[in-house]
């Protein structure tokens, strides 16, 4: 999910604040002790929000214990469970198939970088000893999304959906009934905006590579307010039937619940508007400086 899954904090609560905290801080012992100690540099706001889930799902509510962190203060942490396990084996997995894509796909630095750190993720990955059913849903939907992209006929909504379909199956594997329906309905709905935000956010780095972006071809630049506002709400439409099936938990972890909503509801969504506001001023500097270029190519050939 790459960073677009956070909360927004300014609207949590003092005990749903400490709350997150406390599981990400969990996340990232429960990374050290079934990953390897190396593990946590990898630590992300995306699986602490998987790891929310599961236990709404669940019912699962973790100990709490003060301990230390690297920073050498005590603080307020989930003690290891199913739900963090859970979470530390599938960002092994995702990460080993993050950095094998890039690896493809990308070239210079980050080819180099994602090469480095391959050896580590396989070691992370053997640890994990995660699920072969859940392997291969998840690379079933890799497979298929990698297929869409290189198809001159697949749409955006094709490949979100594609990716979709693979955080569905990380959401709702090894549950039953109720539980996997909702975990399913919001780890596509999440997939979805994820795939998406990530072509608006790349979308600089893809047309100098020469790669195609459909949110490029789409939304042509430069943008303009209306633009941006049109490809937000395009993202924020994808939460909302996470957001729905989100309200449907009711397996008794209450604080763990409000803090999906809110990273669902607020969190996600500001992230929508930061990206898209980010692609605008982009393209409004770039105009500038194209003005000024042909106001100072102007006075240089009345000089003349």
């Amino acid at each position: 999910m790459f960073g677009y899954v956070r909360p927004y904090e300014p609207e949590l609560k003092v005990r749903e604040a400490e709350y997150y905290r406390a599981v990400y801080c969990g996340l990232c012992r429960s990374m050290k002790k079934h990953l390897g100690a190396t593990s946590p540099v990898t630590l992300s706001y995306d699986m602490a929000f998987l790891a929310l889930c599961r236990m709404c799902a669940t019912g699962e509510t973790p100990n709490m214990s003060r301990r230390r962190c690297v920073k050498l203060k005590k603080r307020p942490m989930a003690d290891d469970c199913d739900a963090l396990a859970y979470s530390a084996s599938v960002s092994a997995l995702l990460l080993d198939r993050k950095l094998s894509d890039d690896i493809a796909d990308e070239d210079g630095m980050r080819r180099l970088r994602a090469r480095m750190m391959s050896s580590f993720a396989r070691r992370y990955l053997r640890r994990a000893n995660v699920d072969v059913d859940l392997t291969g849903c998840v690379d079933g939907a890799l497979l298929r999304l990698y297929e869409l992209e290189k198809s001159a006929d697949a749409t955006v909504s094709d490949c979100a959906a594609a990716f979709g379909d693979a955080l569905s199956a990380v959401f709702a594997h090894g549950l039953d009934g109720g539980a996997r329906r909702i975990m399913a309905e919001i780890g596509r709905s999440v997939g979805r905006f994820v795939y998406i935000i990530d072509e608006v956010d790349d979308m600089d780095r893809d047309v100098d590579a020469g790669r195609r972006n459909r949110i490029a071809e789409l939304y042509p630049r430069p943008w303009t307010e209306s633009t941006k506002d049109a490809v937000t709400a395009a993202m924020c439409l994808e939460l909302e039937r996470a957001i729905n099936a989100a309200e449907l938990f009711d397996g008794g972890n209450e604080t763990a619940r409000s803090v999906v909503i809110n990273i669902l509801s607020m969190g996600m969504k500001s992230e929508a508007g930061r990206v898209s506001a980010s692609r605008l001023d982009k393209d409004r500097e770039t105009a500038k400086k194209q003005r000024g270029n042909a106001v100072d190519g102007s006075l240089q050939d009345a000089g003349r």
